[in-house]
């Protein structure tokens, strides 16, 4: 999985598995942004994964908030 994990100018900073990549916004298609998922395209682009992203953030929200309720019954 590559994961955008934050912008610096016109650099997506994206970590590929454990290690960190400066990648150009030039090769990277689709809407850029920090924890935008990207598919590696065989001509050496990326492609952001709308749907990947979507549900990982769904996901990412839903424990946020099931540990944030668990807190407040404690």
């Amino acid at each position: 999985m590559i994961v955008i994990d934050r912008i610096e100018g016109q650099i997506a900073v994206c970590e590929f598995d454990d290690e960190m990549k400066d990648v150009p916004f030039s090769i990277i298609k689709g809407q850029i942004r920090a924890g935008a998922l990207l598919v590696a395209q065989s001509d050496g682009s990326f492609v952001v994964d709308e749907e990947a992203t979507e549900a990982r953030t769904k996901h990412i929200t839903e424990r946020f908030e099931r540990l944030k309720n668990r807190h407040k019954t404690a």
